[in-house]
């Protein structure tokens, strides 16, 4: 089968022009390689000989040799590569006509557009040619191919001056310091001690939150996810201990449509409750609130389908239920679940979207009296270590079946940026939330 890639006409984007006046600017002036390294690789380059040629250069930068025409020959040469990029006379030819810059922007600019839209040609016919053959499964290229141009949509600029950082920053805290004293100041955790000591969920912050199994981790990421949705922040939740039947069964209690036992068993509603479970998906449809319930689903998967639903949907808050069960490479579950945490914590960097994932706690935590501590989270001190705020639910069992009570608490064990403590709180069991305790 021939390539995709021999039918493109046009040829390929290119600026070969503008790559020889770069190298050349820099062999006139080398302290222009500085910039050049900073903003340029080697792929960006069109020609094989201009990637070559680039190459040696930062070589000989890296090794504090002088960038001279002559000495550039020379590196050539020694390579056995002199020939492959046209001989001495091209190398003399680099300087032709070039003037003394101050800078190369304009030309680095240029070069890593035509280099970005390179990308972008070679991933589509890399993915049309995996199409195209037999037994190629969809949602794998789809994935491979929508990976990489958003790799291309996000990839780093560099080092930026703090003249350009600080006005931003500053502008940042000026929207929020016009907001009302009463406002909350994030995304709300819907428990308002909570929401005033971290100052609520904040861009691109990492959160944890912890419980042993039955104390309500799901149900609380749940209120957190719904709670948001309802004022219209768009939230993604990754649900890989429930499927989305479930969680939308779930959701009718959460949002006060029936309790949980009429959710259970729908024969005994009453009329009035019926008719509120049949207004459901009316009433929700407004709520920009999307479900991706993927069993086993990848670190890896769930980085690509974020960053595609933040350019699409505006995604302002992730919840993923639950850590430990997100698959990821890693020997055993402590290596797994770190590389879990890492992934996720670049996964807020890079979106600037916080994630609220929720953790199991080790066997060591199994006694439910005592409240849980930052160490028991499972199999992981990486969550510890990555996240930005670690809550802690706690339930003391009832005395006469040892299931958790409905009073508890909800632990700040760790706020990087601001207070922790403790705030009393009842699990209210007709809409499966937590409220907090008022005095």
């Amino acid at each position: 089968m021939s390539s995709p890639a021999l039918s493109l006409d046009r040829g390929l984007p290119a600026a070969p022009e503008i790559e020889r006046v770069l190298l050349g600017a820099i062999l006139v002036n080398p302290e222009l390689i500085f910039e050049a390294l900073a903003k340029l690789r080697m792929d960006d380059f069109y020609l094989d000989a201009h990637r070559r040629i680039f190459t040696r250069l930062c070589a000989m930068h890296d090794a504090g040799q002088p960038i001279e025409e002559m000495a550039l020959v020379e590196e050539l040469r020694d390579r056995t590569e002199l020939d492959a990029v046209g001989g001495v006379g091209y190398i003399a030819g680099l300087t032709t006509g070039v003037v003394k810059r101050s800078s190369l922007a304009y030309h680095i600019e240029l070069i890593r557009k035509k280099s970005r839209q390179r990308s972008i040609i070679h991933a589509s016919n890399a993915a049309l040619e995996a199409a195209l053959e037999e037994g190629g499964e969809p949602e794998m290229i789809a994935a491979q191919l929508q990976d990489t141009l958003l790799e291309l949509q996000t990839s780093g600029e560099g080092p930026r001056p703090i003249g350009a950082v600080m006005t931003e920053a500053v502008q940042r805290l000026q929207r929020l310091q016009e907001r009302d004293a009463g406002d909350c100041l994030g995304l709300t955790t819907t428990i308002p001690s909570i929401d005033e000591a971290t100052t609520a969920i904040r861009d691109s912050e990492f959160w944890i939150v912890g419980a042993r199994p039955n104390v309500g981790k799901t149900p609380f990421g749940c209120q957190i996810a719904i709670a948001n949705a309802k004022r219209g922040i768009p939230v993604l939740v990754f649900s890989l201990e429930m499927d989305e039947i479930q969680l939308a069964w779930r959701t009718l209690s959460h949002a006060g449509f029936a309790k949980p036992a009429v959710v259970r068993d729908p024969r005994y509603a009453l009329r009035p409750t019926w008719e509120a479970i049949t207004s459901a998906p009316t009433a929700v449809a407004s709520w920009p609130l999307f479900i991706d319930a993927t069993p086993g689903i990848s670190i890896s998967e769930i980085r690509h389908r974020t960053r595609f639903a933040v350019a699409k949907h505006g995604i302002r808050l992730v919840v993923i239920d639950y850590v430990q069960l997100v698959s990821a490479s890693g020997k055993g579950g402590y290596e797994r679940v770190s590389n879990v945490a890492r992934g996720l914590q670049r996964l807020c960097r890079e979106t600037r979207c916080p994630i609220l994932a929720l953790s199991q706690l080790n066997r060591e935590a199994k006694d439910l009296s005592r409240e849980p501590m930052l160490g028991d989270l499972r199999e992981s001190g990486e969550l510890e270590q990555n996240a930005n705020v670690v809550l802690l639910l706690h339930r003391p069992p009832c005395a006469e079946d040892s299931t958790p009570g409905r009073e508890g608490k909800i632990i700040a064990a760790k706020v990087r940026e601001g207070r922790g403590g403790a705030v009393n709180v009842f699990f209210d069991e007709k809409t499966l939330t937590f409220q907090e305790h008022r005095s």
